[in-house]
């Protein structure tokens, strides 16, 4: 009976921690002042292939009674050509920051102007277009993209795919990425109507918002994960973010970003990429549910990450930096 009833608690522990299993109530409209504080964290242990290595994490906390649940996340350069990174949670709300430790004012601001329920507002990914400055962002439990003006960021236009439809309430769009050449790339959390433990997708060959043509095709995740972002890289390839949610004592989530190709896509066919950075313990992860990717020279990358504590007292708000640097400037 002893050894059962452990069992039934370490299940029910990774049942409150995975994500896509319940949904979380949305809070009172209430806007607060509270500083962000941004604190470098110590880090060893990710796994990583050839020219890939995790450079930093730090741990985001404030006092904002909101603040959390973060499953989004983009990077976009303002005015004096800052790097500025746009965070936004699956209860609605967003937020802008720089990466500097200590502490620097902050506000979170609501998707749908502090008004309405969970299932109007759980964003749950991010594609933007650097040329327009518009961000597009994925929905759950509607299953609808939504495009937004880059000046105001007010509402520009949304669609809800029909083939998107039966993606489930709770395990939707939760990776998206747009491509250089415009398209658009979305799969789902969920393994619904896929028996073989695929994920269905869509290649948008254009726009979603203006009605672009639709490829549907399914991604083929690593054993026990799910894909929960996607960034475009550089030459065309795609970063898609995994986690899986491991029982143990105690549960924990592991995370690994593997790397895939769009122009294997074939319609109706299974789409695979290989893994090229792994976390799991003993490095410090989370959640991880946000990536977005910038560039640097000599086709290096730096991918960001951003974990969901899911407004648990047990988890926290992670953001980690990984490098990639091309094999002629590692021999250099």
């Amino acid at each position: 009976m002893i050894r059962w009833r452990r069992v039934l608690a370490i299940a029910g522990i990774a049942f409150a921690l995975a994500p896509g299993t319940f949904i979380k109530a949305r809070q009172p409209a209430v806007i607060e002042d509270a500083p962000l504080m941004i604190t470098p964290l110590a880090y060893d242990g990710a796994r990583t292939s050839a020219g890939w290595s995790v450079t930093g994490l730090w741990a985001l906390e404030s006092g904002n009674s909101r603040f959390g649940g973060f499953s989004a996340l983009e990077v976009r350069q303002d005015g004096a050509g800052a790097r500025r990174f746009l965070a936004l949670s699956d209860t609605g709300d967003y937020m802008n920051f720089v990466l500097e430790k200590g502490e620097q004012p902050m506000r979170l601001l609501s998707v749908a102007g502090g008004n309405g329920p969970k299932v109007a507002a759980d964003v749950e990914s991010a594609a933007y277009d650097p040329v327009t400055g518009r961000v597009w962002l994925a929905y759950e439990f509607r299953n609808m993209i939504e495009r937004r003006d880059p000046k105001t960021f007010a509402p520009d236009g949304s669609v809800e795919p029909e083939v998107m439809a039966d993606w489930g309430a709770n395990s939707g769009p939760e990776s998206m990425a747009r491509l250089a050449d415009g398209r658009f790339i979305v799969i789902s959390e969920g393994r619904r109507g896929t028996p073989d433990g695929t994920h269905r997708a869509i290649l948008f060959d254009g726009d979603p918002v203006e009605g672009a043509a639709e490829t549907p095709f399914r991604f083929r995740p690593p054993d026990g994960y799910r894909p929960v972002g996607m960034t475009a890289l550089p030459g065309g390839k795609v970063a898609i973010l995994l986690r899986a949610v491991r029982i143990g004592l105690p549960p924990h989530f592991e995370s690994a970003v593997a790397i895939a190709d769009p122009s294997a896509i074939r319609k109706d066919e299974t789409w695979e990429g290989a893994v090229a950075v792994s976390l799991a313990p003993p490095f410090p992860s989370d959640n991880f549910e946000g990536i977005t990717s910038t560039t640097g020279p000599g086709g290096s990358v730096t991918l960001w990450l951003i974990s969901d504590d899911n407004f648990a007292t047990l988890q926290r708000t992670l953001f980690a930096r990984i490098d990639y640097t091309p094999r002629n400037r590692r021999a250099r």
